[in-house]
């Protein structure tokens, strides 16, 4: 769109008169209309205005409250999924192991302090194990716990509960309510091979525990209360914040015309009166498991503090007006040219900017007022573009942001774009190491490879760029003998910035930027909000690894766990089906494991099952796929290998495991014993056919002697694959 000019010249011979003389005069016969219209306005319009923006941002605020009421039902529901998960827990569970499971509970505790009431029961529902050692009574938490049991699904719920049962996780406990309290549960059940054997039951007493209330008050600056609804309509406060100007304390009574609506279900957000005052309310009721209101959290406000806003706003009105019109009657002759002109050329102006067209320019010379303004409509326009350039950039970047989920790609795809963003000719990201306090180059631009390496702890620049957690700043580097890449030469930079990557107080890394021009304030500023949003990612990139991670290994050896490797198999034969090439499943399982546990313990057991698996990874190749089968039998998948070559390949892992030195174990040898199956081959047409006869030949080893390797005839397979 070309660029469009709005011209007002007066002559220079004009001389100057304030912009405050000519506006005054024009508005003499219409400023008593407005005037009134405004009071008007104010006293009304304004006021009901002030009272809907008030009940808006209370139920806001309300809707805050009630994310914070459900965070800590989902981090205990999450702390007990991974206890549910746990081989060690389940297997406890089933040998009914109450010590065990007792030290389960105490592990959990002390890192979840907040939570009051743990305890672990059976697939009948009876409890197992709590802290004190309490056990063998039916647990029921108003159908919660059957429910998860019967289900196999975490249940999420906030109870009525009585002394009684709080009295058997502890007298302390219960002394925190007179008859009946209100506690958040989380009941997440244990699953065993397809099958319910217990759950894990955690809970959190909310009478007499400030940290919701205190939290809103941090978090949204509003008070809040948590009520227990009793029978016959009445609320009592079970917790607040306490503090001394606080709306809610335990002595805060709600009417009838609230209580009722929260005892059917319903809520109640609008102007209230408590206590004798007038406050803006907004109160839902919490329901139990089974649909009940038995509880209600309460927000509220005072509403004097919006009445207080309207009066000031009212008196500063009239005053205005006042003057306005005892200084319009002074000078009421001088203006409707010299001002209606220029104040067209500026409307017709922002009019053209409201409707998209950012290339506009006003050049106003009427020697007063005018001047400025027509200067600060051009700025504001240069600053619009400004800004839209750089919600432009955000957005583009935010593309790569939320594309990509591995923390590599994503780290060279943002640097890529923020190199082309802001105009520089050198990125480096690097990311850090928290243990060790190490910079490692991530991904870098404009740069060579050897240029870049790793920085020890507070080396350099970008060391105490990520200590000092500041964006540090270097400027006319004519000295300097480091060059940028720019195009077909080097250049020497004039500019560089570190700027510091961290999330939530955690520092992740460090950015560094290189130019040949000066980087200037707004831009480092802007570049800023850039890496912020870098770091998020970055956070939420590592946390999806870490999950993914954690959802395809053995915990405890660290290859993969079944299901994955099932998977990988399954994909891997269906390739070598279609592409007719060798492949081989390779089964192997320690000999007389069971005396080993039996003699040094299970703890034992766990290190000569992690001492293995680091030494199959050792001794097979890096293209090997190698997964804990279950309990001390291990499976690998061998791609591209001649028939000759996986029997060498299961015979060097046999010897190695034979010759090796086991820690703790005294000198005593351990052994395994495998089974080879390979593709192709007659009796083989699916992954299944394929892990048979791995476990059959694993069968017959064992049955053989032990600590050796069996597998089909190697000519009559050589003869089978020949014949595919």
């Amino acid at each position: 769109m070309p660029k469009k000019l709005f011209k007002v010249v007066w002559s220079d011979r004009r001389f100057y008169l304030s912009i405050g003389a000519k506006t005054l005069l024009a508005f003499l016969t219409i400023i008593a209309v407005l005037a009134g219209g405004f009071y008007y306005y104010t006293s009304v319009t304004f006021s009901s205005h002030v009272e809907e923006e008030a009940v808006a941002e209370l139920k806001s605020k309300s809707q805050g409250a009630w994310r914070l009421f459900y965070s800590r039902l989902d981090q205990m529901k999450y702390g007990m999924l991974q206890a549910s998960s746990d081989e060690a827990n389940k297997s406890s569970i089933i040998k009914n192991d109450k010590a065990f499971l007792k030290k389960t509970l105490e592990r959990y505790s002390a890192v979840r302090s907040y939570v009051d009431y743990w305890a672990v029961v059976d697939k009948t529902g009876r409890v197992l194990v709590r802290r004190n050692s309490n056990s063998g009574d039916a647990l029921d938490i108003n159908g919660a716990v059957g429910k998860a049991l019967s289900t196999g699904e975490p249940v999420l719920s906030t109870e009525s509960v009585n002394r009684e049962f709080l009295n058997r996780e502890s007298p302390v406990l219960a002394s925190r309510v007179e008859s009946k309290g209100l506690m958040q549960f989380a009941v997440v059940p244990v699953v065993d091979n397809g099958e319910v054997i217990g759950a894990f039951v955690s809970g959190m007493l909310l009478n007499g525990n400030s940290w919701l209330a205190a939290s809103v008050y941090e978090y949204f600056n509003a008070k809040s209360a948590i009520f227990m609804v009793e029978s016959a309509g009445k609320a009592t406060v079970v917790s607040s914040t306490g503090l001394p100007n606080g709306i809610f304390n335990p002595l805060t009574a709600l009417s009838k015309s609230y209580t009722g609506p929260l005892s059917k279900g319903s809520g109640y957000l609008g102007e209230a009166e408590l206590d004798s005052e007038k406050v803006f309310l907004a109160i839902d009721p919490i329901l139990n498991l089974k649909g009940e209101a038995i509880g209600a959290l309460g927000v509220a406000e005072y509403a004097s503090v919006a009445e207080a806003h309207v009066a000031e706003i009212s008196s500063k009105i009239l005053i205005v007006t006042g003057v306005g019109i005892f200084f319009s009657l002074l000078l009421a002759a001088l203006i409707y040219k010299d001002t209606s002109r220029p104040v067209k050329a500026i409307r017709a102006a922002m009019d053209e900017t409201a409707a998209g067209n950012l290339e506009i320019e006003v050049d106003i010379r009427t020697k007063d007022e005018f001047e400025s303004i027509g200067r600060g409509f051009n700025q504001m326009v240069e600053s619009i573009r400004v800004r839209e350039a750089r919600l432009d950039r955000f957005n583009r970047l935010s593309e790569i942001l939320i594309q990509y989920n591995d923390p590599d790609i994503l780290l060279e795809r943002a640097l890529s774009k923020i190199i082309e963003l802001t105009g520089s000719q050198l990125g480096v990201i690097y990311t850090f190491d928290e243990t060790s306090g190490t910079l490692k180059p991530a991904a870098f631009s404009g740069t060579g490879e050897g240029e870049v390496r790793k920085l020890a702890r507070g080396e350099g620049l970008a060391g105490r760029c990520v200590f000092e957690q500041k964006t540090m700043l270097l400027q006319d580097l004519n000295d300097s003998d480091m060059n940028l890449e720019a195009g077909l030469l080097k250049v020497r930079p004039a500019g560089m910035v570190w700027f510091p990557m961290c999330y939530k107080n955690k520092p992740s890394g460090v950015l560094l930027l290189g130019s040949i021009k000066p980087y200037d304030h707004d831009e480092i500023s802007h570049i800023e909000h850039l890496v912020a949003q870098l770091s998020i990612a970055l956070d939420n990139a590592l946390i999806h690894r870490e999950i993914e991670k954690l959802s395809v290994t053995d915990p405890l050896t660290g290859v993969f766990n079944r299901r994955r490797f099932v998977e990988t198999a399954e994909d891997e034969f269906r390739s070598a089906m279609r592409y007719r090439y060798n492949l081989g499943i390779v089964m192997l399982d320690v000999d007389d494991f069971k005396s080993i546990n039996d003699t040094y313990g299970h703890h034992q057991g766990d290190v000569v099952l992690t001492e293995l698996s680091r030494l199959i990874k050792e001794k097979t190749r890096t293209t090997d796929v190698w997964a804990r089968y279950g309990g001390e039998e291990f499976v690998g998948l061998i791609t591209h290998s001649s028939l000759e070559g996986m029997y060498i390949l299961a015979e060097k892992l046999r010897k190695s495991v034979e010759e090796h030195e086991f820690p703790g174990l005294k000198g005593r040898k351990v052994t395994i014993s495998l089974g080879v199956g390979c593709f192709p081959c007659e009796e083989v047409k699916d992954m299944e056919d394929l892990m048979k006869v791995a476990d059959d030949n694993l069968y017959k080893a064992k049955r053989s002697g032990k600590n050796k390797v069996v597998m089909m005839n190697l000519e009559k397979l050589r003869l089978v694959a020949e014949g595919a």
